[in-house]
């Protein structure tokens, strides 16, 4: 995912990409809200984020993606198996996904026409209208009885799957490890 993002940082305007935490610079903003009006603005300079997980597994995403659907900047996913693990969860015009391109350059090509033209840039978030974006409190702060109900059979609301050995399911069979 580095090699890729590195990859990318040069097909696209100088000073546009940049990579924040451990694996670049440091963060400018203090601690970890990122309500608080210091990433609200870091976040206002970008228009994309790289939503780039770390494993490649059926139904894997994390709060990388959520990230920049929350702070108005459109992901660029790579992660999940495909596609289609993100369009179960958000809409298909909310993100651009790696996968739709055959290489970096088109994908950078995509990105610098997009941010050229507002008309295009303001598709990806046409979705707002149609749906409502609905933040969750973290498990952490959640409390155990809460988690207890939600997790109560009677209680589900999506379909579950069983998985007979879950480490080679997750090992063997549904990712692929950067």
């Amino acid at each position: 995912r580095l090699d890729f993002f590195y990859e990318l940082q040069k097909l696209l305007p100088p000073g546009s990409a940049h990579i924040y935490g451990g694996c670049g610079q440091p963060c400018p903003c203090p601690g970890r809200n990122e309500s608080d009006a210091c990433y609200r603005e870091l976040f206002s300079q970008y228009s994309f984020y790289a939503a780039f997980e770390n494993s490649r597994c059926d139904g894997y995403i994390t709060e990388k993606f959520w990230r920049g659907i929350m702070h108005g900047m459109v992901p660029l996913a790579l992660g999940g198996m495909s596609r289609q693990d993100y369009s179960r969860l958000a809409p298909d015009d909310a993100f651009l996904h790696v996968d739709d391109f055959a290489s970096a350059q088109d994908l950078a090509n995509h990105m610098v026409d997009i941010g050229r033209n507002a008309d295009k840039y303001n598709q990806f978030f046409a979705w707002r209208s149609r749906f409502q974006l609905e933040s969750r409190e973290p498990m952490a702060e959640r409390s155990f009885c809460e988690l207890c109900e939600a997790l109560t059979p009677t209680k589900r609301r999506r379909p579950t799957r069983t998985f007979g050995d879950l480490e080679r399911w997750w090992y063997q069979e549904s990712c692929i490890t950067f």
